[in-house]
C-alpha cells in the first residue's frame, strides 16, 4: 500500500495514543476517550506503548477494529518492530511507525535487519512510516545523511523526521536538508510540532505526527484536550484542500499539452544574469500581473530536463518579495516549485546574491564556500513582487501564473537553458 492512497492524497495529521493511565481511567478507557477527540476531528491515532505495554496497545486495537473498522490508525512498539507488524496484521492497523529504519545500526546488524524487515512488509500490507536520524537514535551506520534517507526510503513509505527528543521542535532546517536528497519523497515531522508551527510544518512537510501538544500542559504526562486539538486543526486550516486543487489543475494541464494556457504575459518583466560563477539567475518582475488579477495566486516552475538547483529551493524566499514555496513536486522528468503569492510575503528587503543584479559582480569565491550575496531594498525596481531564482544545467524552464478559481493559467514565460 502506498502512502499517498492510503491517505487519498491529503497531508495526515496523526495523533498519539501513549496508552498512558489515571487513577481513575485504566490504559484502554483513557485510550478510548482520547481516540474519540482525534476521528471526531479527522486525526488519524498512532497506539504506542509509551506508558503502557504491548498488551495495552493490543487491547487498544482490538477495541478499534471492532468500533472502527473503516478508521485509519496505526501501531508503533517501541523496541520490537516485529510486535508490530504481528499487531497490525492481526487488528487491521492501516500503519506502522518505526523509529529508525536505517542508520542506527552497524553494516553488520544493519544487513540482517534490512532482509527481516523486507519480509515483513511483503507479509503485511500496511504504510511504514520510517524514522532516519531520529531522536534518541544513536548514528552507527558509518554512511552520510544522503545514503541513509536514500536506503530508508526503499525501507518505507514515509520518512520521519524529527529534533532532539520527545515536544522538541523538529528543525525546519533539517527537513529542508531532508527535502534536497527525497524531492517529493513523504516526509512526516514527527515531534516537536506546536500551535505556533504547525501550518509551517504542513507546507514544507507532508504530515505531522502530534502527541504532547495535544495534551494538558503540552507535555507527554497528560491528557488530550479537546480544546487542543481543536486549536491544531483550525491552524492547519485548509492547506490540503488548497494544494490538491492546485495539483489537480496542474495535473490536469500537462495531461492536455498545455492547450488550456491562456495567451503569453506582457504583463511581466524577466530579466537574466550569467555569474561568472555559472549558472543563471532568473528575475521576475510580477507587479502588472498581480495588479491586473487582483487575488492570490499560485506561480509554479516546470523543467524539461535535470532539475532546478538546491539553490532555488533553499534560498528562493529571502531572494524574493510577495512569494513564499508552497510545494517542490516531481513528476516523472519534470520538476515543479509552487510557488504562493500573497501581500503578506511582500519583503522590503532581499537577499540577493552578487552578480544577480546590474552593477555587482562576483568576489573570488572559493569551490564550495557559501554564495556572496547582499542586501537589495525592492523599493529601488518600484516593485513589490518579485521572483527571483537561480537554475543551472540543460533544461527547458516554463513559469506560470495559476490564478485561484480561474480555468487558465497565465503562460509567463519559456526559455531553453543551457548553463553549465
Amino acid at each position: 500500500m502506498k502512502f499517498e492512497t492510503l491517505f487519498k492524497g491529503k497531508k495526515p495529521l496523526i495523533g498519539m495514543i501513549h496508552t498512558n493511565s489515571t487513577r481513575e481511567l485504566t490504559a484502554l478507557e483513557l485510550a478510548k476517550k482520547e481516540i474519540e477527540i482525534y476521528l471526531k476531528h479527522g486525526i488519524h491515532p498512532l497506539i504506542e506503548n509509551y506508558f503502557g505495554d504491548t498488551e495495552d496497545c493490543e487491547a487498544v486495537l482490538a477495541w478499534m477494529q471492532k468500533e472502527h473498522p473503516n478508521a485509519i490508525y496505526g501501531v508503533n512498539i517501541l523496541g520490537d518492530y516485529r510486535e508490530a507488524f504481528r499487531l497490525a496484521k492481526q487488528y487491521g492497523a492501516s500503519f506502522i511507525q518505526i523509529d529508525s529504519v536505517c542508520g542506527h545500526l552497524t553494516p553488520e546488524a544493519d544487513e540482517q535487519y534490512a532482509l527481516r524487515l523486507s519480509e515483513l512488509r511483503q507479509d503485511v500490507d500496511v504504510v511504514l512510516l520510517g524514522g532516519v536520524r531520529f531522536k534518541y537514535q544513536a548514528v552507527r551506520s558509518g554512511r552520510s545523511l544522503d545514503e541513509d534517507l536514500r536506503l530508508g526510503a526503499e525501507r518505507c513509505d514515509a520518512i520521519v523526521c524529527t529534533g532532539e527528543g520527545t515536544g522538541i521542535p523538529t528543525p525546519f532546517g533539517k527537513v529542508a536538508e531532508f527535502r534536497s536528497v527525497l524531492n517529493d519523497y513523504p516526509i512526516i515531522v514527527g515531534a516537536g510540532v506546536t500551535l505556533e508551527t504547525v501550518r509551517e510544518t504542513f507546507r514544507v512537510a507532508d504530515g505531522s505526527i502530534v502527541g504532547s501538544w495535544f495534551k494538558e500542559g503540552h507535555h507527554d504526562t497528560g491528557n488530550v484536550k479537546e480544546e487542543y486539538v481543536e486549536q491544531i486543526v483550525d491552524a492547519i486550516g485548509t492547506p490540503n484542500d488548497e494544494y490538491e486543487t492546485v495539483k489537480q489543475r496542474i495535473k490536469q494541464m500537462m495531461g492536455h499539452g498545455y492547450l488550456n494556457m491562456g495567451s503569453f504575459s506582457d504583463d511581466v518583466d524577466v530579466k537574466l544574469w550569467l555569474p561568472e560563477m555559472g549558472g543563471c539567475n532568473v528575475t521576475i518582475f510580477c507587479d502588472r500581473l498581480m495588479e491586473r488579477y487582483r487575488e492570490e495566486g499560485f506561480v509554479f516552475l516546470i523543467t524539461g530536463k535535470d532539475d532546478i538547483n538546491c539553490l532555488s529551493v533553499l534560498n528562493i524566499e529571502e531572494q524574493s518579495s510577495g512569494f513564499k514555496l508552497f510545494k517542490q513536486v516531481k513528476d516523472d522528468d519534470k520538476e515543479m516549485l509552487i510557488m504562493e503569492v500573497s501581500p503578506q510575503y511582500i519583503r522590503q528587503e532581499l537577499r540577493i546574491p552578487d552578480n544577480s543584479w546590474d552593477g555587482f559582480v562576483w568576489g573570488n569565491r572559493q569551490q564550495d564556500a557559501p554564495i556572496p550575496s547582499h542586501p537589495m531594498l525592492t523599493s529601488r525596481y518600484n516593485s513589490r513582487y518579485i521572483l527571483n531564482f537561480s537554475v543551472s544545467g540543460e533544461f527547458n524552464l516554463n513559469v506560470y501564473f495559476l490564478p485561484k478559481d480561474k480555468g487558465n493559467a497565465v503562460w509567463v514565460m519559456e526559455k531553453s537553458f543551457c548553463c553549465k
